[in-house]
């Protein structure tokens, strides 16, 4: 598909938006995330295509997603994904489902219709959401199906006040932060690629410790952040302890919901307590940049009791834990079918594993 080409119309219609004019997109919606950036969806689909789509109604922006694509030589099969969309949440207007509606049936015909591609959608969205089961019974209305199991998170609310905050940690996590902060440190925080570049050594030893690898590197993770606008960078949260970086956080923070990404203590910043000072000062900038809420990440008491504990002891009070909506999928060639879901349950694996032993 060329940029601009459109393939619906009035009072609907949805063209494909060239990288220019969708770095801009992702910040109009309240449902915003880094995983639907442009710069996050070029690293992923590097062995693919790229393809963002806009749906437009009286030449306003109403949706969009981001697909990545993904073809098999030959055998004319394939399978497109969107992470954490579509987006069609606008900030400062009431949400819309039939524009969600609009959206995924034209995802639908132009990949699995006019392509024949498997398409797979996961929203950004959770189980506790008001318009959870809209969504839902949307996506089933227009021929999708959910598949698996959804994967477990912890959303902690972060309107209430920074007091309220605190207190509605458990005694035993508020006990730590309290001695943490008897100690001599500096947090430093922004979006600079010298802060990753300071992060990376802890993640690595975390890793090393761990001894596990994740799906993306730590490579691919630093071109997003170098590579990405500023307005979209995640942030990074340091904890500093004698010159020394002990601990960090990156997270996504361009919606009104804030994402986890990347979590990490070094050996010695577990002995100092340094990720409850982490975590505490990223939950500060987020409410004073106007954040809601802030997605925790996955969590399995049984394969990673330690974040579990960590993240529930944080949540406490003020957080619930909830399933992600999704995956949901829709697809006409078998051969496109198999294709994918023998890579997603491979990748799925090792994402899990690493996103709970990130934290």
């Amino acid at each position: 598909m060329k940029h601009n080409e459109q393939i619906s119309v009035c009072p609907f219609e949805i063209s494909q938006a060239s990288e220019e004019q969708w770095n801009e997109i992702p910040l109009q919606f309240r449902d915003g995330t880094v995983y639907q950036t442009w710069g996050y969806g070029a690293v992923r689909c590097r062995k693919g295509r790229l393809c963002n789509l806009v749906l437009k109604k009286d030449c306003e922006i109403r949706a969009a997603a981001q697909v990545r694509i993904l073809t098999v030589p030959v055998i004319a099969a394939g399978s497109a994904y969107v992470h954490c969309g579509p987006l069609w949440k606008l900030r400062d207007r009431p949400d819309d489902p039939d524009s969600l509606r609009q959206i995924v049936a034209a995802l639908k015909r132009e990949f699995v219709d006019r392509r024949g591609l498997s398409l797979r959608i996961r929203p950004n969205a959770y189980g506790i959401d008001e318009d959870a089961k809209t969504i839902e019974s949307i996506l089933e209305g227009e021929g999708y199906r959910t598949i698996g199991a959804p994967g477990e998170t912890i959303i902690l609310d972060l309107t209430p006040s920074l007091d309220l905050l605190r207190l509605g940690m458990d005694r035993r996590w508020r006990a730590n932060l309290k001695h943490a902060e008897t100690q001599e440190y500096r947090i430093i925080q922004g979006n600079e690629l010298q802060l990753f570049d300071r992060f990376a050594p802890i993640y690595t030893e975390m890793m090393d410790r761990k001894r596990f690898d994740c799906d993306i590197s730590l490579e691919d993770y630093r071109i997003v952040q170098r590579d990405l606008p500023d307005s979209q960078k995640p942030g990074i949260v340091l904890c500093e302890i004698n010159n020394e970086a002990v601990a960090g956080f990156l997270f996504s923070k361009i919606g009104e919901t804030a994402i986890g990404m990347l979590a990490a203590t070094s050996n010695r910043g577990i002995k100092l307590n340094a990720a409850y000072l982490v975590w505490w000062n990223s939950l500060k900038w987020l409410k004073a940049e106007g954040l809601r809420r802030l997605d925790l990440g996955g969590i399995d008491k049984a394969v990673a009791p330690g974040p579990y504990q960590f993240k529930m002891g944080l949540a406490a009070k003020c957080g619930r834990t909830t399933t992600c909506i999704g995956p949901y999928e829709a697809c006409s060639n078998l051969i496109s079918l198999c294709a994918l879901r023998f890579g997603v349950r491979l990748r799925k694996r090792v994402h899990h594993l690493c996103h709970l032993l990130g934290g």
